[in-house]
C-alpha cells in the first residue's frame, strides 16, 4: 500500500512540474528537482522521472519514462481584403482576420498583435477587425503579425500580408443634378440640386464642308457646358439632322448619340461630343435644305435650327468613246476622249474574258495609279496572243483620289488580241490606208507580191465582221475604197489574212 501511494505521490509531482515548465512555443532541456519529508522528485523533459523515498535505514527509488508530444503553432491569417483587390468606390477598409492557437491579451494571454500599415506599425490588443478610415489613392501592404508579451516576435515569424489598392474619383454622384460627374465613384457633397441650370440653348454654328457630288459634313457647335469648376451644367443628350431636297416634301435624316436618355443599369445620361455628321447617298446637282435639334439631358430641347442651303457637285464625268484593241499579239492600246467634261485622271483595267467565275481580283490595272487629264491612249505590254479581254475606264475628279469620282466604270470593251501582227509582211508590200482617221471613206491600196488566197475584212471593235471580200489566187496591186459613213464613229480594223499570216491596220472614223 505504501508503494502505491509512493508511486501516486510522485507521479502527481512530476505531472505538476512538467505542466509549470513546459512551453508550447519553446522546447528546451529544462526540469525540476524537488525533496520534502524524506522524499525527492526530479525530472528532465524528454527523459526519465525518478523518485527517491527514504526513511529510516530504508529508501525506494521509482522512475517512469516521459511522453512529448509536438505543440500546435499558432497561426494568422487576413481574410478581407484579398491580395491584389482593387476598391474604386471605397476607402475605408475593414480588414478582417483570424487566429488559431494564440490568446491575445493585455499581459495575461499569450501575447499581442503588431500590424503595419504601408510600414507604420500600430499595437492592438484584441482580435477585432483593424479599420483604416479616409484613405487616400494609392497602394497599400498591410501585415499582421502575433508577439510575445514583451512585444518580441516568435522564431519563426508568425504573420500574414495582403497588399490592395484604393482608386476613388469624389464628385457629384446624382445624375439629376446640374454638376453631375459620370466619372464619379464617391459623392463629395457638391451636388448641386434644385432647378436647372441648363437654358436648353438652340444649337449654333451650322456650316456645311467637302460637298462633292454624293455626300457632305455638317458641322455644329459643342452645346455641352461646363461652370468655373469644370462642373459641366448643359449635358447635350442627342442630336438629329433632317434634310432634303429643296422643294421636296419628305425629310431625311440622321441621329447622334444613340442610345438616349438614362441609362436603367449606371443612371448615366449619355453626353455626345459629335461637332460633325458626315452625310452620304446624296444627289449630284441638287440643292438641299437642312436643320439641326439638341436634346439635353434635362429634358430640355431647343427646337429645329435651320442651316444653310448648300448644292451638291456634278457627277464627275466619265471617259468618252473608250476603245481597246491588240495592237500586236502581245500589247493592247486603249483610246478614249474627253467628250464627257473634264476630270483629274483615269484608271483602267481589263481581264480574259472567259472567266467562268469571275472575281474583282481577276482585274489588273493598266496605267498604275492613273492616267492623268490629257493623255487619251496607254498600252499595256504582256497580253496573250488570241486571248480575247474585256476592259472598263473610270475617272476621279480629286487629284488625291477619294470619293469624288465618276458614280460607275464606264461601260465594257472587248477586243481580241492577233496571233499574228504583221506590218505589211513578207506577201503583202505597200500596205497604205488613206485617209486615216477619216469622216467617211478609207482607201485601201497594197502589192500581193506573189500567187496567194486572201481575206480582207473590215471588223468593229468587238470582232463583228462589217464588210468581207475574197480574192482567190491573186496577184498584183489591190486598189478600194470602203465607205464607213453608215458607222458610229470609233475605232475599227482592216484586217487581211494571207499566206503568212494576219495584217491588222486600226482604222479611226471621225
Amino acid at each position: 500500500m505504501k508503494k502505491i501511494l509512493l508511486t501516486t505521490i510522485c507521479l502527481a509531482f512530476a505531472f505538476f512540474s512538467f505542466s509549470q515548465q513546459l512551453s508550447r512555443y519553446v522546447v528546451s532541456s529544462g526540469g525540476n528537482y524537488s525533496t520534502n519529508g524524506g522524499y525527492s522528485n526530479s525530472s528532465t523533459i524528454g527523459e526519465s522521472m525518478v523518485t527517491t523515498l527514504t526513511s529510516a535505514t530504508n529508501s525506494l527509488t521509482q522512475g517512469f519514462q516521459q511522453s512529448f508530444s509536438n505543440p500546435i503553432d499558432p497561426t494568422i491569417t487576413i481574410i478581407n481584403p484579398i491580395n491584389g483587390d482593387v476598391f474604386p468606390n471605397n476607402n475605408n477598409i475593414s480588414i478582417d482576420f483570424s487566429i488559431t492557437d494564440f490568446v491575445v491579451a493585455t499581459g495575461t494571454g499569450d501575447g499581442h498583435i503588431h500590424y503595419y500599415v504601408n510600414g507604420a506599425m500600430t499595437m492592438k490588443y484584441d482580435t477585432l477587425p483593424i479599420t483604416l478610415n479616409g484613405l487616400t489613392n494609392g497602394s497599400y501592404q498591410i501585415i499582421i503579425e502575433l508577439v510575445d508579451n514583451s512585444h518580441q516576435a516568435f522564431s519563426p515569424t508568425i504573420a500574414d500580408t495582403v497588399s490592395f489598392i484604393i482608386n476613388v474619383i469624389y464628385g457629384c454622384t446624382d445624375p439629376l443634378a446640374s454638376n453631375y460627374d459620370a466619372n464619379a465613384t464617391i459623392d463629395d457633397g457638391s451636388c448641386i440640386v434644385g432647378p436647372s441650370l441648363c437654358s436648353g440653348s438652340a444649337i449654333t454654328g451650322l456650316s456645311v464642308s467637302d460637298i462633292i457630288h454624293d455626300r457632305a459634313t455638317f458641322n455644329f457647335d459643342n452645346m455641352n457646358t461646363y461652370d468655373g469648376t469644370g462642373a459641366q451644367v448643359c449635358r447635350v443628350d442627342q442630336i438629329r439632322i433632317k434634310y432634303r431636297p429643296v422643294g421636296s416634301n419628305s425629310w431625311s435624316q440622321k441621329n447622334m448619340a444613340q442610345p438616349t436618355g438614362y441609362d436603367a443599369v449606371t443612371g448615366i445620361c449619355n453626353s455626345t461630343q459629335n461637332t460633325a455628321k458626315i452625310t452620304r447617298n446624296l444627289m449630284s446637282s441638287t440643292t438641299y435644305e437642312w436643320e439641326v435639334k439638341v436634346w439635353y439631358c434635362d429634358g430640355q430641347n431647343s427646337g429645329f435650327v435651320a442651316g444653310p442651303n448648300f448644292t451638291t457637285l456634278d457627277d464627275c464625268p466619265n471617259v468618252g468613246n473608250l476603245v481597246a484593241y491588240g495592237a500586236t499579239a502581245t500589247k493592247a492600246t486603249f483610246t478614249w476622249d474627253n467628250s464627257n467634261g473634264a476630270y483629274s485622271f483615269v484608271r483602267l483595267k481589263a481581264r480574259v474574258d472567259s472567266i467562268s467565275n469571275p472575281t474583282g481580283s481577276d482585274f489588273f490595272q493598266i496605267g498604275g495609279a492613273g492616267v492623268s487629264y490629257g493623255i487619251y491612249t496607254k498600252n499595256k505590254q504582256n497580253m496573250v496572243p488570241g486571248e480575247t479581254y474585256r476592259g472598263q475606264a473610270r475617272t476621279y475628279c480629286d487629284p488625291n483620289g477619294g470619293p469624288y469620282r465618276s458614280p460607275s466604270w464606264s461601260p465594257l470593251v472587248f477586243w481580241t488580241q492577233p496571233t499574228v501582227r504583221i506590218e505589211g509582211g513578207v506577201s503583202i508590200a505597200n500596205l497604205d490606208v488613206y485617209p486615216n482617221p477619216s469622216r467617211d471613206v478609207f482607201n485601201i491600196s497594197f502589192n500581193s507580191e506573189s500567187i496567194q488566197d486572201l481575206r480582207i475584212k473590215i471588223l468593229s471593235i468587238v470582232g463583228e465582221e462589217l464588210i468581207v471580200e475574197k480574192l482567190e489566187q491573186f496577184v498584183g496591186e489591190y486598189t478600194k475604197k470602203v465607205s464607213l459613213n453608215e458607222n458610229a464613229k470609233g475605232i475599227y480594223f482592216l484586217e487581211i489574212e494571207t499566206k503568212d499570216g494576219i495584217i491588222n491596220k486600226k482604222l479611226i472614223l471621225q
